[in-house]
């Protein structure tokens, strides 16, 4: 049964309504536009979408029978791409996903996903092998050789290797990582660096966003070191009492 073929079946009047099926309520073939509809068979089209014959549901009362002029829906079939039990990702593996919160494979560390094949996930090449100049080729850095012949990326200050695609540089949240000098709740993480909107007592606010002292040796500034946070706290009290 071809897709062509069902979509004839459509009444003219929702043709161009849309339709998706709910997975929650025993496979409804929903027409979230309006109305909503209950599958009484299923076959899937040559595309791979699943053509729903349907009859007439209601919210407060479902119509379960035979009507030989029901009409054909095709809705987009949620089939997950891969199966976490035999997992048919080729370098990589299935898990749900984020971005739709459906089943799909991941890449291991070094591999990305083929666009044309989802299921397939390519080693990831060097920089010097990519398109562009080798200095479009890195995000956030540069491509150049390294001490074993080989090319990679190296990153800018401020960022750091993408544990999943090693020609990218990711930006260093300082902030959540406690390598800034200003107390993290007054930490704002920037690209490829970090400003302090306040500094603990004792310390100034540099024109750079950085907290610093003026009472190191011979009246150098020193940049803070966070303390622990028992010794933060033993701090705080003195000043209070």
């Amino acid at each position: 049964m071809s897709a062509s073929r069902d979509r004839t079946d459509i009444p003219p009047e929702k043709m161009n309504e849309k339709h998706e099926l709910n997975e929650q309520r025993e496979r409804i073939c929903i027409n979230v536009a309006r109305d909503s509809y209950l599958p009484r068979h299923t076959s899937r089209g040559q595309g791979g979408e699943v053509t729903q014959v349907v009859e007439r549901w209601s919210p407060d009362q479902e119509v379960r029978g035979s009507n030989p002029n029901i009409g054909r829906f095709i809705c987009p079939m949620y089939v997950p791409l891969c199966d976490q039990a035999s997992n048919q990702c080729v370098n990589g593996f299935c898990e749900l996903q984020a971005a739709n919160q459906q089943l799909g494979c991941t890449c291991f560390n070094g591999f990305i996903k083929d666009p044309a094949s989802p299921l397939v996930c390519h080693p990831i090449p060097p920089c010097n092998l990519m398109p562009g100049a080798p200095d479009q080729q890195c995000l956030n850095g540069w491509c150049q050789m390294l001490y074993n012949g080989n090319f990679g990326c190296q990153c800018k200050q401020g960022f750091q290797l993408s544990v999943t695609n090693p020609n990218i540089c990711e930006n260093i949240d300082e902030c959540t990582q406690g390598t800034s000098n200003c107390p993290s709740s007054a930490c704002i993480d920037m690209p490829g660096d970090y400003m302090c909107s306040a500094c603990y007592p004792g310390y100034t606010l540099s024109a750079a966003g950085k907290c610093q002292s003026s009472y190191g040796a011979n009246g150098a500034q020193q940049t803070w070191q966070e303390p622990n946070p028992w010794l933060w706290a033993w701090m705080w009290d003195s000043m209070l009492f």
